[in-house]
């Protein structure tokens, strides 16, 4: 293993061990049983290296394996929030292990055919990419893989046939969290706007079957069928109303149609409003809306460390992932 670039080298942690930097590096490769280092050496060292804040420099061990220490990132190119969580996770991350990335926002052909043709001329190291919608992708992939290459897929449905591993956002116990908090605040009538890929789905499948457990039955809506909300706004007066919008882009939209309608004094009373992704915006508008933050940023930063443990081990166990939380505002 090469030095490390945090507090403490290699060869001052071997020397603070009492050991050569050879059994050092075995023991933090993982071969302290194949080498047969006693598991008190073991022990010693781990210990050692984890009070010490010893970091391994994966620039180096991608360049000593002949790789070229470069990470082509993948991500859609919407300009809002969660993307921008997501990239600043992913940045932290790499930044700490000095990982040099690159970042391509539009999930295009061109730009993982000149990543991954730079990469075939240096060596294959690792991606981060949301599922583009072109049939190519899976060749590209198959064949990066093939050569060495780790893929890392976000929030994205299995692929058949394909040697990636899989990060996604706890998106059915996000719609699970709003769920029970509109049930707190005293609702008895539930509506979800949602929309049907991956991240709806299961955002709004968690709502709705939260909702059944405790008894109660969700009415689930397309995302854009404000018409549903103004109706439901205008209905008779009786129990609250709890509503849940996937993103907080759909709650700005229920915002915009119910304040057509008037009915904006209605909003943290007798309607209450969750969105989800905790949008900057969700302080400034008003009411505030309450929104569920289902940690983007904290998945980029997972994400790249769990590429980073697969280019020394392609065999490495899957972090766990972050929870989502609720932030309350008055919008419920």
């Amino acid at each position: 293993m090469a030095e490390a670039h945090s507090s403490i080298s290699l060869k001052e942690l071997a020397a603070y061990c009492g050991l050569s930097s050879a059994t050092v590096s075995d023991v933090l490769n993982g071969k302290a049983r194949s080498k047969r280092i006693s598991p008190i050496t073991e022990k010693r060292v781990l210990e050692a290296a984890n009070r010490l804040g010893y970091r391994p420099n994966h620039m180096a061990a991608c360049f000593r394996r002949g790789q070229n220490p470069a990470i082509g990132v993948f991500l859609p190119d919407h300009a809002y929030a969660p993307v921008a969580a997501l990239a600043i996770g992913i940045s932290e991350a790499a930044l700490r292990d000095n990982i040099p990335l690159n970042f391509y926002y539009g999930l295009q052909d061109g730009d993982y055919a000149a990543f991954l043709d730079h990469v075939s001329i240096n060596g294959n190291c690792g991606i981060l990419s949301y599922r583009p919608s072109f049939l190519a992708f899976e060749d590209k992939i198959r064949s990066f893989t093939a050569h060495g290459g780790i893929v890392v897929m976000l929030n994205t449905p299995v692929m058949e046939n394909l040697n990636v591993k899989y990060l996604s956002l706890r998106n059915y116990d996000a719609g699970a969290i709003a769920a029970k908090a509109l049930l707190e605040s005293g609702c008895s009538e539930f509506h979800a706007f949602c929309t049907h890929d991956i991240q709806g789905g299961q955002r709004e499948t968690g709502f709705r079957d939260t909702l059944a457990a405790h008894g109660f039955h969700a009415f689930l809506h397309e995302e854009k069928d404000m018409k549903v909300c103004r109706e439901i706004i205008g209905g008779k007066d009786g129990g609250k109303i709890g509503i849940f919008a996937w993103t907080d882009y759909v709650a700005m939209e229920l915002y915009r149609t119910i304040r057509a309608a008037g009915a904006m004094e209605k909003i943290g009373s007798s309607v209450r409003i969750i969105g989800c992704d905790n949008s900057p915006f969700c302080n400034s508008v008003d009411p505030p809306l309450t929104s569920v933050d289902p940690a983007f940023r904290e998945l980029g930063f997972a994400a790249m460390n769990y590429l980073l443990e697969c280019l020394k081990n392609p065999d490495a166990s899957r972090p766990p992932l972050p929870e989502p939380r609720l932030v309350r505002r008055e919008s419920a």
